[in-house]
């Protein structure tokens, strides 16, 4: 009954809101996990999207002028996306992410005075794509088919139930967002989300957008808008995991990789290969073994490589309390027991909506 209502209520919602639901956690309202919830059909409504558009005005002397985040609702269809076939049968099924089960087993065995030593080797064995971004950003050709590019992406990410729903929270609450494309030489990354000064600009750089898919494009919009999605959910390497987790899911969903009934079969022709790995492969490989690890209770979420790797990486928090579990800040008094717990039964949420969509995808 419940959920016949919640469905009601989303198929009366306005055309340009989205399926944005909050769900009431003691004192907070958090919204629900990113596509657990969805509209009856794409077609039954127009996805509320951003139009990049070039502004005169030269925010630093290196740019002529910089793609500006403005809002519009256009009642267009959204252009239709080749995608690349996945094999009809599969010999033998192969995991995306075989080697972490190797570093789970070296943790396992190792002498408790070793363990930490041998989870820190784990961790720095897990892909690290940030190595080479400032040789590839080096050198900037000014290309006015970037804000194109950018709204493609944008375009696809709401093609994703998951990367719509961010989207849509993102374009109720935070209208003022500004996509910028970094051009500085060195620029050691792909995207950032920024907050100054009360202004939210999301930074993208010139290798990301001119370089790589718009699948790709799109799965790093959905790890940075995950910041403002879960703004009312503590900075903490819980809400870096879900940024990391929604990045993945997103590349995965549009790019039709990782099904089982595929063989586990990985669109690496879409994917962002550097450092002689495919990005969105291992971090998805990766963060795929966490969940079913937990979910059988074999490891803890938290005790995994992969949620330890990505303390301290999401770039909007400069502060160091996103490199501490929600646990760890309730321990150092940062945080109260009654939010610790909120946030923490939160979390779960989150993961337990993780396990349903690898049911639901045929992905587990």
């Amino acid at each position: 009954m419940r959920l016949a209502l919640i469905a009601a209520l989303l198929a009366s919602a306005p055309a340009q809101a989205g399926p944005v639901v909050t769900a009431a956690l003691g004192r907070s309202a958090l919204p629900l996990p990113p596509g657990m919830l969805f509209a009856p059909t794409l077609s039954s409504y127009s996805t509320p999207r951003f139009a990049l558009t070039p502004t005169p005005l030269a925010l630093r002397a290196t740019l002529p002028s910089v793609p500006t985040l403005t809002p519009t609702l256009p009642r267009v269809a959204l252009p239709a996306v080749a995608a690349v076939a996945a094999p009809t049968a599969v010999a033998a099924q192969t995991p995306v992410r075989a080697a972490l089960a190797a570093t789970v087993a070296s943790i396992a065995d190792a002498k408790p005075s070793q363990r930490p030593a041998a989870a820190s080797a784990a961790a720095s064995a897990l892909f690290d794509g940030l190595k080479s971004r400032g040789a590839v950003n080096a050198i900037r050709t000014p290309d006015w088919s970037e804000d194109r590019r950018i709204n493609a992406a944008i375009a696809l990410l709401n093609r994703s139930e998951i990367g719509r729903d961010l989207y849509a929270q993102v374009y109720r609450n935070h209208q003022d967002l500004r996509i910028e494309v970094d051009d500085r030489p060195g620029a050691n990354y792909d995207a950032r989300l920024v907050v100054e000064a009360g202004r939210k600009t999301l930074y993208l750089t010139e290798s990301l957008v001119d370089r790589q898919s718009p699948e790709v494009v799109a799965a790093y919009l959905a790890r940075e808008m995950s910041d403002l999605y879960f703004e009312s959910f503590p900075a903490s390497a819980e809400r870096g995991y879900m940024a990391y987790s929604n990045m993945t899911r997103v590349f995965a969903d549009l790019s039709g990789s990782g099904k089982a009934r595929d063989g586990y079969w990985w669109n690496r022709a879409k994917d962002q290969y550097t450092d002689g790995a495919y990005a969105m492969e291992r971090y998805y490989g990766s963060w795929r073994e966490a969940v079913q690890q937990d979910y059988a209770g074999t490891r803890r979420l938290r005790d995994s490589a992969f949620f330890n790797f990505l303390k301290g990486r999401d770039d909007s928090n400069a502060e160091g309390r996103s490199k501490m579990s929600l646990r760890e800040q309730y321990d150092r008094g940062l945080i109260s027991y009654s939010t610790y717990r909120e946030m923490d039964q939160y979390f779960s949420t989150i993961v337990n909506s993780e396990v349903n969509w690898l049911n639901g995808s045929g992905r587990w």
